[in-house]
């Protein structure tokens, strides 16, 4: 029965399952827990990005108060995207953070 098993990137797959189902794992599978993780709560710098996001959307503020919440906003999504980057619990999540920061920072430099 282990012959029939192969580690992948930390993932247990067996060699039997279509390569579908094993690119599907090694994406979305938490190495730690083996469960299959898209969204992860708490999420502190996400859910604060969304709520000053929100805010600043319905408030509309104007000056140095818009100036401050652009700023706030875009430190929360970049803290957040480099967290995924570097401790992201499986490939999709930390491919996720890599494309959110690149776009961040792209969009806070020609902002």
């Amino acid at each position: 029965m282990e012959q029939d098993r192969a580690h992948v990137s930390g993932v247990v797959v067996s060699r039997s399952q279509p390569w579908y189902r094993v690119a599907f794992d090694w994406l979305f599978r938490n190495r730690d827990t083996g469960q299959i993780t898209i969204v992860q709560f708490p999420n502190f710098p996400l859910v604060a990005f969304f709520l000053l996001a929100l805010a600043t959307r319905f408030l509309t503020p104007t000056g140095s108060m818009q100036l401050a919440a652009d700023f706030l906003t875009t430190g929360l999504i970049i803290w957040w995207a480099v967290l995924e980057v570097g401790w992201g619990v499986n490939p999709f999540r930390r491919g996720l953070g890599a494309v959110v920061l690149v776009l961040s920072c792209v969009g806070f430099l020609l902002g």
